[in-house]
């Protein structure tokens, strides 16, 4: 095979989405799944929809899914799921008083059109 074929292959690789950089899941970040011990016997699992600051305060506002996960992975496998049962489409608190016990950032995804509308 010829240079010329292994540039070619080099350039189209270089475009594939896998070359595409995920974000970073964070609390804050629209799209990440976060499972809370809330002291309940079960983690509760949000979704950040949307963060913004207002004055030194960053408000969240996040769905809310009526699911019982046990354990982190739990979490995770359910948070892949596109048709997760909902509990509050929308909730609204600060970055500082959320989340109410231990956390774990299970999932992100970026938000589909139906999430998105919520926010209308």
């Amino acid at each position: 095979m010829g240079a010329r074929w292994w540039l070619s292959f080099l350039a189209l690789a270089g475009c594939s989405s896998e070359a595409i950089a995920e974000p970073i899941p964070a609390i804050e970040r629209p799209g990440t799944f976060v499972a809370v011990d809330e002291g309940k016997g079960y983690l509760t699992l949000h979704r950040t929809l949307e963060s913004f600051r207002v004055n030194d305060e960053t408000l969240l506002v996040l769905t809310v899914y009526d699911v019982a996960p046990a354990t982190p992975g739990e979490a995770r496998e359910i948070a892949k799921d596109r048709d997760i049962p909902v509990l509050y489409e929308t909730a609204a608190t600060s970055l500082g008083a959320f989340p109410n016990g231990p956390y774990w950032i299970v999932w992100f995804r970026s938000l589909t059109e139906e999430e998105l509308a919520r926010l209308q």
